[in-house]
């Protein structure tokens, strides 16, 4: 067994790794690295019975990270959805641990960074364990249990699951990119996984996410189809991340187009259009499916301890929304419709 020096190495190392492949993509020494560690991240391939193409990597890292599911707590958090609206809280922690990453393209709440900085005290606190320091290890230790509770286990498993939903049925035949879009899914829910046995082994009461207050928008006489669209969209709101696929998925259900644009216009076109279309009953018992999809996929992670403080608050918001929209089937009238 691992003594504690050597726990937090191998976590350093670890974060490192998912750091690095959830930021810039995989390269042929991440993926000689994962053979190395018994094939870990890569059962889709082995699967498959193919070899990691890295065209498809990169391919894919772009169609998940950058179209897909935004790799930012402040996504998930912050009641405006904007990437870098949670880099205050991150940077709080990077101050007291010294930590001074180079921030070019990316803000301080992406998770590759946000992992950089768990593998830099990690790696702080086992050279404190080995220089015999144990006020510095468990000061990092501290900080580490902040961090994982605030900055990501707060949002990571919301984005999980909704990676998942860009993933193919497992009833069809997967292609080779379906392939290589489940191994980055894999790098997500290996990077929760990660965290959730880290936290696990820090001291101090854990501490769950605080969402946006619940407001009954939805069902507000004065609420027009634009602002139900930007609730739906905001994930600290709603609940739920609604990526473009998602959206797109939810217009086929009921035949209803969705029209171009940023999240929030797509899912705006698609309730107009629902309207315009009478097919606003089916788009809502999709949306409403789609609701309860996500909160049965949260619930099955709450089963574990370490994430079950983290994933309450989701499902509770989950909850309200799914009553809403409930609600909002039943008594609409069409006087939203011009607004």
């Amino acid at each position: 067994m691992l003594d504690a020096r050597a726990r937090a190495q191998a976590r350093c190392t670890t974060y490192r790794l998912l750091a690095e492949l959830v930021t810039n993509g995989a390269t042929p020494g991440h993926l000689a690295t994962l053979e190395a560690l018994d094939g870990w991240l890569l059962e889709p391939w082995s699967a498959a019975g193919a070899s990691p193409d890295l065209d498809l990597l990169a391919l894919t890292h772009h169609q998940l990270f950058a179209l897909g599911v935004f790799p930012y707590a402040g996504v998930f958090l912050a009641p405006s959805a904007c990437a870098g609206a949670s880099a205050d809280e991150v940077r709080s922690c990077w101050d007291r641990a010294g930590f001074r990453p180079r921030l070019d393209a990316l803000t301080a709440d992406h998770l590759g960074l946000e992992l950089a900085f768990l593998s830099f005290v990690t790696g702080a606190r086992a050279e404190a364990l080995e220089d015999r320091r144990p006020e510095l290890a468990v000061t990092l230790d501290e900080i580490a249990a902040e961090f994982l509770d605030t900055c990501v286990l707060s949002w990571l498993p919301a984005m999980v699951v909704a990676a998942r939903d860009l993933l193919p049925p497992p009833s069809s035949e997967t292609s080779l990119e379906g392939v290589a879009l489940r191994f980055w899914v894999g790098v997500l829910e290996g990077a929760l996984e990660v965290s959730a046995e880290h936290r696990g082994c820090c001291v101090g009461p854990r501490r769950g996410p605080e969402l946006a207050p619940q407001a009954e928008i939805l069902v507000a006489a004065d609420t027009g189809l634009r602002e139900i669209a930007a609730h739906l969209s905001t994930p600290a709101c709603s609940g739920l991340f609604l990526s473009r696929a998602d959206i797109a998925r939810i217009g086929r259900r009921a035949d209803v187009p969705r029209g171009f644009g940023a999240r929030a216009l797509e899912l705006e076109n698609l309730l107009r259009s629902a309207v315009e279309l009478g097919a606003w009953a089916p788009v809502l018992r999709a949306l409403s499916e789609c609701v309860d999809a996500r909160a049965e996929d949260l619930r099955a992670l709450a089963v574990h301890t370490e994430l079950s403080v983290s994933v309450r608050p989701w499902l509770q918001v989950l909850a309200g929304t799914r009553e809403q929209v409930a609600t909002l089937l039943e008594s609409w009238d069409g006087s939203r419709a011009s607004a």
